[in-house]
Parts: structure tokens; sequence; C-alpha cells
């Protein structure tokens, strides 16, 4: 099973991407959701998800920052 968590500040827009994730792969996926880079970190790390969608513009700590910090991690994810 592959996990994705997407990063945004937007509920629809998560909710958008995941909708549209499930219905386009026709494998087992987890989806996690992350309402800000933050929170996004925090799941990078506990769940370990295979591949990230984040946006650029977040509050507390934005998309770039993240990509950032996830590149520090040992076990990096796909983004």
């Amino acid at each position: 099973m592959i996990t994705i968590l997407i990063a945004d500040d937007e509920k629809l827009i998560r909710a958008g991407i995941r909708k549209i994730i499930e219905k386009s792969l026709a494998i087992p996926v987890a989806i996690l959701e992350a309402k800000n880079g933050e929170e996004a970190l925090e799941i990078c790390i506990d769940e370990k998800p295979d591949l990230i969608i984040t946006d650029i513009r977040m509050p507390r700590m934005d998309g770039v920052e993240l990509m950032h910090k996830i590149s520090e991690l040992p076990e990096k994810p796909a983004i």
C-alpha cells in the first residue's frame, strides 16, 4: 500500500486532491492530510509517507521550507 500525504491549508483543496487520487489509482492507497507545514513535517516523521503533495503558501511553515526540512530526513518521501 502506498501512503500519500496532502499538505494544504484549504480543506476543500485537500478534499479535491484526495478524490482525484482515489478515483485515479487502481491500487490501495492510504491518504493522510495536513493543514500546514509544521503538521505535515510531524506526520512525515511519524508515518513516513511514500509521497507528499504540498501547497507552497501555507501558515506556520510554507511548502518550500517543508521541502527543505524533509530533505534532511533519513527516509525521504517523493515530493
